[in-house]
C-alpha cells in the first residue's frame, strides 16, 4: 500500500513538471509572438476620383523599382544606344544611389543575423619556464636551467539573445523597407539619367542640323550682300539695300556663333551623364 502511494505520488509529480514546461513554452511563445509598437500601415489619402477638366483621368500607379528596359531602342540610333549603357557603369549618382542601396541590403541582412546564435572562438598558445629559481651561498637568486613548456588552449562560446519582445523583427521590418525605398531611389536615379541622356542627345542633333542649316544661310546671305554692294556701286541699288544685307548676315553669323556653344554645353551634359570629362569627350 506504501509502495503503491509513493509510485502514484511520483507519477502526480511528473505530470506536474510535464504541465509546468509545457505552460512555460507556451508563455514564452506568446512572448515572442509579440513585438513592440503597433504594426505599420499606410496612412489613408482622400483622394477625388478625377478631375473635373479631365473625363478620361486616371490616378497614379508609381512601380519606381520596376525596370523599364532598354526603351531608348525604339528609336535605332546606334550613338545613343552606346551612350545609354555606360549611365550604369560611369553615372556619379547612379553609382551613389547603387551603394546605398548595397548598403541598406547589408543593414539587412546584419538585423536578420540578430535570428540566430552567436558562437565564437578562441585559441591561444603561452611558453613559459619548467624551473623554478635557486638561491647561491651568497643569497642571491640565479635562474634555474630548467627547459620550456608550452601551453596550448582553446574555447568556445555562444550566444543567443531571444527576440522575446520582437525588437529584432522590428529592426529588420525597418531595414527591409529602408532597402525598397534605397532600390526606389536607384531605379529613380537610373531613369532619370537615362531620360536626361536621350533629351540632350536628341536636342545635340537638333543643333547639328540648326549648325548646317545657319551655315548655309550665312554662306547665301554673304553672297547676296555682295551682289548688293555691287549693284550699289553701279548706281542700280540704294545704300539701304547694303545696310539691311550686312544686318541680315551679322544676324545669322551670331546665331551660327550661339548654335556652337549650345552644341558644347550639350556635348559636355552628356560627358557628365556617362562620368567623362566634358574637355576631352568627342
Amino acid at each position: 500500500m506504501t509502495r503503491l502511494s509513493h509510485s502514484a505520488a511520483s507519477h502526480t509529480t511528473a505530470i506536474l513538471r510535464f504541465t509546468r514546461w509545457i505552460c512555460m513554452a507556451i508563455l514564452l511563445a506568446a512572448a515572442a509572438s509579440c513585438a513592440v509598437g503597433p504594426n505599420y500601415h499606410r496612412p489613408k489619402v482622400d483622394a477625388a476620383p478625377d478631375f473635373k477638366e479631365a473625363g478620361d483621368w486616371k490616378p497614379s500607379e508609381p512601380n519606381d523599382a520596376l525596370s523599364r528596359g532598354p526603351w531608348w531602342e525604339i528609336y535605332g540610333d546606334d550613338a545613343l544606344n552606346q551612350l545609354e549603357v555606360r549611365i550604369d557603369i560611369s553615372n556619379q549618382n547612379v553609382k551613389a544611389a547603387a551603394a546605398a542601396f548595397d548598403q541598406s541590403r547589408a543593414l539587412v541582412a546584419q538585423a536578420r543575423a540578430g535570428f540566430w546564435p552567436t558562437v565564437a572562438a578562441s585559441v591561444s598558445r603561452q611558453r613559459g619556464a619548467a624551473g623554478a629559481p635557486t638561491a647561491t651561498g651568497a643569497g642571491l637568486p640565479v635562474s634555474s636551467s630548467g627547459r620550456s613548456h608550452i601551453t596550448d588552449s582553446a574555447g568556445v562560446s555562444a550566444n543567443w539573445d531571444l527576440d522575446i519582445w520582437g525588437k529584432i523583427r522590428r529592426t529588420t521590418e525597418s531595414e527591409r523597407a529602408s532597402a525598397q525605398s534605397s532600390a526606389a531611389a536607384l531605379a529613380a536615379a537610373r531613369l532619370s539619367a537615362q531620360a536626361e541622356l536621350a533629351i540632350d542627345y536628341f536636342e545635340l542633333r537638333a543643333q547639328d542640323q540648326l549648325q548646317k542649316l545657319l551655315d548655309d544661310t550665312v554662306e547665301a546671305e554673304t553672297l547676296s550682300l555682295k551682289i548688293a554692294e555691287s549693284r550699289y556701286r553701279f548706281g542700280v541699288a540704294a545704300r539701304a539695300d547694303v545696310v539691311n544685307a550686312q544686318a541680315q548676315l551679322l544676324s545669322s553669323q551670331a546665331q551660327q556663333v550661339n548654335a556652337k556653344i549650345q552644341r558644347g554645353i550639350l556635348e559636355h551634359a552628356i560627358a557628365v551623364l556617362i562620368g567623362q570629362q566634358p574637355a576631352s569627350f568627342p
